[in-house]
């Protein structure tokens, strides 16, 4: 949503920092297929249960996600729709994007391709950096919170 509110208004946006990298990388094959067994039927039955077994897939690797993260993803799965596929920016959006942009991703995201994600991402006009976060999968803020505070810190007060 940052990039694109980027691409669209320039003028207004100072820098972006994309950690939730939707729209720049189409979702994995692999995705669509856990989809099925884990995601469905979670919303289908929205049980702590189920929101652990997604959040683990998610969370890989790291540790299992905490009583509150299980907690929050019941409450997701109740009350939000999601049509589970974000559109693609299109090559134009990308180059629109002047702000400074720090592009983070974890090199073992279950739902983006990481080497896709970075090579869209040459595609921004401002971009900053483009970086893979070992030891991280999709929820890089959860798994690796010191070094994405880091980074997004670091950037910030670059400008």
């Amino acid at each position: 949503m940052a990039m694109k509110a980027a691409a669209f208004a320039p003028d207004r946006i100072d820098r972006v920092c994309a950690i939730g990298t939707a729209g720049l990388a189409p979702l994995r094959f692999a995705f669509w297929l856990r989809t099925i067994d884990l995601a469905i039927p979670a919303f289908i039955s929205p049980s702590k249960a189920n929101a652990l077994r997604v959040l683990r897939w998610l969370y890989s690797p790291g540790p299992p996600p905490d009583r509150r993260w299980v907690e929050w993803q019941v409450l997701l799965l109740k009350h939000f729709s999601s049509s589970l596929n974000p559109p693609m920016l299109r090559t134009s959006e990308l180059e629109d994007i002047v702000a400074p942009t720090l592009v983070l991703t974890g090199a073992k995201d279950v739902v983006f391709d990481p080497d896709q994600v970075s090579r869209r991402a040459q595609r921004i006009a401002g971009l900053a950096s483009a970086e893979t976060i070992q030891d991280s999968g999709h929820m890089l803020p959860l798994n690796q919170p010191e070094k994405a505070a880091d980074r997004v810190r670091s950037f910030i007060k670059k400008g």
